[in-house]
């Protein structure tokens, strides 16, 4: 009788042990994977903000005929409370997300990537309405924080709203468009 029951202990133990030997077999082939899918939404949220930013700025050029300003300008809609809307200008324009703006002004990192915005030569030309000048150009780029690990691309974009990148090393405006 005592044989018995160590017989059934030993049947439930082998058991557990090849159904926790078949879940690590299951991490091990899926845990590459789930790394490329977290790089690539990385790499996808750096595109998706730097066409923000990319379209906000060339909507405010168009607008109010005043050069580029920085994201945290373009974020500003003061609009007071929640529900209520300011009149666009230029310092007011509120054509980008707080949330954006914050990312690549503020914190400079999002979603494993650094962000920096770098402005241009004050414009000769300040438009109508508005207090100060805009900047000529400016640069915005994207770097993984952990090359190889958080991203594999670095990215660049300009006041030409092209989008490059490039692989191993930083974007510069010679790197191929994305």
């Amino acid at each position: 009788m005592r044989n018995k029951k160590q017989d059934g202990f030993t049947t439930l133990m082998v058991e557990v042990l090849v159904g926790l030997s078949l879940l690590l077999v299951f991490f091990s082939v899926t845990a590459p994977s789930l790394k490329t899918v977290l790089q690539a939404n990385n790499q996808n949220n750096a595109v998706m903000l730097l066409r923000s930013v990319n379209k906000s700025e060339g909507y405010y050029f168009r607008v109010f005929h005043n050069g580029y300003v920085t994201p945290a300008v373009l974020a500003n809609s003061n609009a007071g409370q929640v529900g209520t809307v300011a009149a666009q200008t230029c310092q007011t324009p509120g054509f980008l997300g707080p949330e954006t703006a914050a990312s690549v002004s503020v914190t400079q990192t999002f979603s494993g990537y650094n962000y920096v915005f770098t402005p241009g030569a004050v414009s000769p030309i300040t438009g109508s309405g508005c207090a100060n000048p805009g900047y000529a150009t400016y640069t915005l780029t994207a770097s993984p924080i952990t090359p190889g690990a958080s991203g594999n691309f670095f990215y660049f974009t300009d006041q030409t709203g092209i989008l490059r990148f490039a692989a191993g090393a930083p974007a510069t405006a010679t790197s191929p468009s994305w």
